[in-house]
């Protein structure tokens, strides 16, 4: 039986189930998507990281497997953790395959897990923390209508260096103000 799956335009999403596992294996391996995120920088990585990869899936209110929708080949996983209920905030995370990075699906799988954290999981906003040396995700997260709220200068030790925490959100009125700008203009509802 295959899991419940979700729809954007190329993509699906669905629940972390055990036959994904080795491939997100693969992705979290890679030493170019651990430089991007990774806080503890790039290793080489055992096994134990299939552990924790399923452990952040139970962790997290929404953990979602990103796969193309034509193919099914899995692209990656978009995610939300929420810390403390009252708030209502989501801190989101996402991690693309290098093969897919550049081609707009970062962007779409965003918009996704967004929509998801307001029209469904009714949050207050969304937030995120990225590196101050990574200007594509931080383009991409603007793109989809996150604002930079502040900076940890010389946050996290990463790879040698210091890097800039670049602390990014998305509060509620902004994401339904710009669901009212869309359909004003005709774009329809943002959820496929």
């Amino acid at each position: 039986m295959s899991a419940p799956t979700f729809e954007s335009a190329r993509l699906t999403y669905h629940g972390l189930t055990k036959a994904d596992l080795d491939e997100m294996f693969e992705i979290y391996s890679d030493p170019a998507v651990q430089k991007g995120g990774r806080m503890d920088g790039a290793l080489p990585r055992s096994d134990a990281l299939k552990a924790e990869i399923e452990a952040s899936a139970q962790e997290r209110v929404l953990f979602a497997v990103v796969r193309e929708k034509e193919t099914n080949t899995l692209v990656g996983k978009v995610s939300l953790q929420i810390r403390v209920a009252k708030d209502r905030e989501g801190e989101a995370a996402i991690t693309l395959k290098r093969k897919f990075w550049g081609k707009g699906y970062g962007t779409e799988a965003m918009r996704w897990l967004v929509d998801q954290g307001f029209r469904t999981l009714n949050m207050h906003r969304v937030a995120l923390g990225v590196f101050g040396s990574n200007p594509r995700a931080i383009a991409l997260y603007k793109k989809v209508g996150f604002v930079e709220e502040g900076r940890k200068r010389k946050g996290t030790f990463v790879q040698g260096k210091w890097e800039d925490v670049i602390l990014m959100g998305i509060l509620d009125e902004d994401y339904w103000a710009g669901q009212e700008e869309k359909n004003d203009a005709g774009e329809g509802q943002a959820l496929a």
